[in-house]
């Protein structure tokens, strides 16, 4: 029976699935108590062991996918994923930083901050750093830049970290706030309500508390242990 895109595509989507946990349980158990007492014993004779035995289980890989290569077929062995994969669209151009990106969606479904979904923050909240992306920048790397901080510093053991709340930045105009300016207490309010009450307060489990210092300006987040 000749299947549709669709069909081909989750049957394609389901091997692949069941190829990945087979890889996962084929690893031998061997090699990972080989590399554990390898690395105890440390060296360069010892790391040039592990990598033989990770290439060793890596050419387990080639063996189980082979199927996927059989014939005329480079990237499936199904004719229309093969057809329409992605790598064989003609991309072309050059890339460039412009335009407008439009979405749909339906919006928070509530909107107590404290209990939103990670996934709704971007829309409605924001952060004082975030990953640094477009033109120059290192998508391979942690590159932050300022948000509502314009600056930020740490101690020299980094058991705390400082961050100063940029001037200017307002609230929406909606009652309560009413469009005045944020100010550091209110990101020290914020962030004591997130680590304590927060739907995912998990990710801030690591901080001991937060205190707004003496210019009035300035968090400082002090962490439970060293934070690089």
């Amino acid at each position: 029976m000749k299947l549709s895109y669709l069909e081909e595509a989750g049957e394609y989507y389901r091997e692949e699935r069941w190829r990945q946990r087979l890889l996962e349980a084929r690893v031998p158990r061997s090699i990972v108590i080989r590399a554990g007492t390898l690395a105890a014993l440390g060296g360069a004779s010892a790391l040039a062991q592990i990598l033989a035995a990770c290439s060793q289980a890596g050419s387990s890989k080639e063996t189980l996918i082979g199927t996927s290569t059989e014939g005329s077929y480079k990237w499936s062995k199904y004719p229309l994923v093969e057809k329409y994969n992605y790598r064989n669209l003609p991309w072309g151009g050059t890339p460039y930083v412009d335009g407008a990106l439009v979405t749909t969606g339906s919006g928070a479904s509530n909107w107590d901050f404290v209990r939103l979904r990670l996934t709704g923050y971007g829309s409605i909240m924001d952060t004082l750093i975030n990953k640094r992306y477009g033109a120059g920048a290192d998508m391979n790397g942690d590159e932050m830049e300022g948000h509502i901080a314009d600056k930020w510093s740490h101690a020299r053991d980094f058991s705390y970290w400082d961050f100063h709340v940029r001037p200017g930045v307002h609230f929406h105009d909606v009652p309560p706030v009413n469009g005045r300016l944020c100010t550091a207490e209110d990101v020290r309010y914020c962030l004591d309500v997130y680590r304590t009450e927060g739907l995912n307060r998990s990710g801030l489990d690591i901080i001991d508390r937060v205190e707004v210092l003496g210019d009035k300006e300035t968090v400082r987040v002090y962490t439970k242990k060293p934070v690089l």
